[in-house]
């Protein structure tokens, strides 16, 4: 369900910490892309804000693709970059390392326990 119409789901929007009966906030309050060098090589990874609360009652994982019909779940990597006020900043890396001739894409993915 997505009573504000903002293309978020009424789960997303509270797994994220934001108001599910407004628009959202833009897309600074959304999960972004990052390439992480792991090793020497390049990984896709999503860096997010959530309430440290939230993983009691919610999973995050992460969810990659090489278009956006078909996506997989991937046992990503998480990092707690930092928490402040009780708000983590999270960042889930693919294992998999990125291949310079393919395209790829990620979606977080937010679950009820």
């Amino acid at each position: 369900v997505d009573h504000d119409h903002d293309g978020l789901r009424n789960r997303m929007e509270f797994a994220l910490d934001l108001n599910p009966k407004a628009p959202s906030q833009g897309a600074a309050a959304l999960p972004r892309p990052e390439i992480v060098t792991v090793a020497g090589t390049p990984h896709l990874s999503l860096v997010y804000k959530r309430p440290a609360t939230r993983t009691v009652r919610l999973t995050f994982s992460l969810r990659t693709g090489t278009n956006l019909a078909t996506w997989t779940d991937v046992v990503a990597s998480e990092e707690i970059l930092s928490e402040t006020g009780g708000i983590q900043t999270v960042r889930l890396t693919d294992p998999a390392p990125l291949s310079a001739a393919r395209t790829k894409f990620a979606r977080l993915r937010v679950v009820d326990k």
